[in-house]
């Protein structure tokens, strides 16, 4: 398995369990999350090689992780896997990615004025 090729600034956005090589298309996607305050959630999750992969062309031997979920970076602990699923019948050269989250949602009081008597 390789290891993303990541400065230490960007440690926060991008997890250690990447695939392959940054170039300069992942570079801009690091500069959108940076600015949008998001996390690549792929990346923080050890999978062997065949669940990192999002890419593959027929007949070709080469696979890519093209396809991102990004969570707001406040909401990273409520990503609890992210994977593909090879084995999906898409037709398409994309492989599917899900990912399991788990949210607690509070209910909201709204304060109602009270008549006058």
């Amino acid at each position: 398995m390789m290891i993303y090729d990541i400065d230490e600034s960007y440690r926060n956005i991008v997890g250690p369990h990447g695939l392959g090589r940054k170039n300069h298309r992942g570079q801009m996607l690091i500069n959108f999350c940076e600015r949008n305050g998001v996390i690549v959630t792929n990346t923080w999750f050890r999978k062997p090689r065949r669940r990192l992969y999002t890419s593959k062309e027929p007949g070709d031997r080469s696979r890519h992780q093209l396809d991102y979920i990004l969570v707001k970076y406040r909401f990273r602990n409520s990503v609890k896997d992210v994977q593909t699923l090879p084995g999906a019948g898409i037709d398409s050269g994309h492989i599917l990615l899900v990912a399991k989250i788990c949210t607690k949602l509070k209910k909201i009081m709204r304060f109602q004025k009270r008549k006058p008597q």
